[in-house]
């Protein structure tokens, strides 16, 4: 792409952006309430895990059947699976969703936000389902991809030849998104209202603004921002369009690249000053989560607890999370008055039971700064 080129692109998403702002300022109010608590990744793992174990009156897991019913339309071997007494977990041996059953087992990993795929993935989450007893021929892989993006070569290991007869692409918004709609929902009884509440709730959020904005109260707003796409690139042929695409996705791929240079430096960073700032304490990190953290042994009368920040590139919206964990619910109190902190400074208690303030993608100095005054004011 040449140089002018590159400038329009860019002055254009500023125009863009600008638009589609506007835009938002004219929608009708609505409210969703998983939208307003930032799910990550891990989030869409945890509602299709309470989906995958729902049971009906007579003890079917009906969603799970549904699933793979679905699935076998693009893949005939997951039809041999035959549904028992499975085991439906999350975050599993670090499995972002796992189901074990008496002959069988599928291990799910989530790319819902396109996050990059680590060193041998897929390979490790293989290793891990086989140390269970499994034998390679009762494993299935289903990712689940955003857009339809395929796993590194690498994730597989060497297991990426033997496994095509039991491996799925399943994404979000051509799979998932149009199996909830059409099949589980319809099918969802009427006295089942949490249950549809939940599914409701989780179809327009990926109906909404944070995710595919399909949904009919975005109809006028994708319309302008078409027309705007249109005007500016003054075109109205696919080729063309395919085009400007390409050479749009070009750019974003190598932005994409920068950025994850940038975060792992600042990783770096941040575990350096770690190992440098607290030298008599713990500083451990496993992968990428969390980033950087330290063990507080004996802490209060909560045993040992970690002090860490994490998020970052793994997070959807860029965010970081700094937080002590784990922390039983009837010690929170007594640690942010321990630590002298307010309510409204320690936030988004998790699924570790930690306590933890979230920071914007522009305060990562502030997140390395609170860190260190959390660490500081354990130790006391």
């Amino acid at each position: 792409m040449e140089k002018q080129e590159l400038e329009d692109l860019l002055n254009f998403s500023k125009e863009f952006r600008k638009k589609k702002e506007e835009e938002e300022n004219k929608l009708p109010y609505h409210v969703n309430i998983i939208d307003e608590l930032h799910i990550n990744e891990n989030g869409h793992s945890r509602v299709l895990t309470k989906l995958l174990q729902y049971k009906n009156e007579k003890n079917e897991y009906e969603i799970l059947q549904s699933l793979l019913d679905s699935v076998k339309q693009k893949n005939p071997n997951f039809g041999e699976i035959k549904i028992t007494n499975p085991t439906i977990t999350q975050e599993k041996e670090r499995i972002d969703l796992w189901v074990r059953d008496d002959d069988y087992a599928i291990i799910f990993e989530n790319k819902v936000y396109n996050a990059e795929d680590q060193d041998a993935q897929i390979c490790r989450y293989i290793e891990r389902t086989k140390e269970k007893k499994y034998k390679e021929e009762q494993i299935f892989v289903i990712y689940l991809s955003r857009d339809g993006k395929e796993p590194d070569s690498q994730s597989w290991g060497e297991y990426k030849e033997s496994f095509k007869s039991r491996y799925i692409n399943l994404s979000f918004r051509y799979d998932i998104l149009p199996w909830l709609k059409s099949i589980v929902i319809p099918n969802v009884r009427q006295k089942d209202v949490f249950l549809s509440s939940a599914l409701l709730q989780y179809v327009d959020y990926l109906e909404g603004n944070k995710m595919f904005r399909t949904g009919s109260i975005y109809y006028n707003m994708n319309m302008e921002l078409n027309n705007l796409i249109e005007e500016h690139y003054n075109t109205k042929d696919i080729d063309k369009l395919l085009i400007d695409k390409d050479n749009i996705s070009l750019v974003v791929e190598q932005m994409n690249q920068l950025c994850n240079k940038k975060f792992e430096d600042l990783y770096d960073k941040w575990r350096t000053n770690t190992e440098t700032d607290f030298k008599t304490l713990k500083p451990s990190q496993n992968g990428y989560w969390p980033i950087t953290q330290v063990t507080i042994e004996k802490f209060m009368e909560c045993g040992n607890v970690n002090v860490s920040i994490s998020g970052g590139h793994t997070d959807p919206y860029g965010n970081f999370y700094v937080g002590i964990a784990p922390l039983p619910e009837d010690k929170r109190e007594m640690v942010r008055e321990k630590l002298k902190l307010k309510k409204s400074e320690i936030e988004l208690p998790n699924e570790n039971q930690g306590i933890h303030r979230c920071f914007g993608l522009g305060e990562y100095n502030e997140a390395y700064s609170f860190f260190k005054k959390l660490i500081n004011e354990c130790k006391h």
